[in-house]
């Protein structure tokens, strides 16, 4: 597989990894076996032959097989097959992925603007995914890591930075395109789903 590597996000001490499938345009979340760390990618894992690692918007070649886990909202997920190390190809800039793929429009991301929601909500029936790449405005990030944005002409509040790039920043970002993922499990301590800001590209 080919895959344009979108987002390297933070996950329990290891990396949520997804990107775009270079031939389908799809989203593609690479995960592992480790159940241990709900299936996050080790550092390891995405060091090349030459001894560098990967980043986002390099065009990678890797090994995947289809999941044997049926997932409710990760439907993205496919497993990396951990034997054969990952390839480059080429790094993009953030002008040739977009004129690659363009960012998405939705009314609402993952059911609703808020960056939580509870885990017997209905909402939850209106999620059929777990990734979206989007252009927003006015994008605030505070100290807690958590982000308010503007998208589509709507205020999204209280999202989760988990891009390691800008964890533990206070600053506003006047526009940016941000890929946002929503997780297969609740948090058990809350009972609620959180809506993670997985990678931050600014403009």
């Amino acid at each position: 597989m080919k895959l344009v590597l979108l987002t390297k996000s933070y996950k329990d001490g290891k990396y949520c990894v997804a990107g775009i499938d270079y031939f389908t345009s799809k989203w593609v979340r690479l995960v592992s076996n480790d159940e241990n760390y709900c299936g996050a990618i080790d550092n390891n894992d995405l060091i090349y032959e030459e001894g560098s690692i990967a980043e986002p918007l390099d065009l990678i070649k890797v090994n995947v097989n289809d999941s044997p886990i049926n997932y409710r909202f990760q439907k993205e997920n496919v497993l990396l097959n951990q034997k054969y190390a990952i390839s480059k190809i080429k790094k993009l800039s953030l002008n040739e992925f977009i004129n690659f793929y363009s960012p998405e429009n939705h009314e609402v991301i993952f059911g609703n603007r808020y960056g939580i929601i509870d885990k017997d909500s209905d909402i939850l029936n209106e999620v059929n995914s777990s990734l979206v790449f989007i252009k927003v405005n006015n994008l605030q990030i505070f100290k807690d890591n958590k982000a308010i944005f503007d998208h589509n002409g709507s205020k999204y509040y209280y999202y989760s930075v988990t891009d390691p790039d800008y964890r533990h920043n206070d600053l506003k970002i006047p526009s940016a395109y941000i890929v946002v993922s929503f997780p297969e499990h609740y948090y058990s301590q809350t009972k609620k789903y959180y809506k993670f800001i997985a990678k931050i590209f600014t403009l």
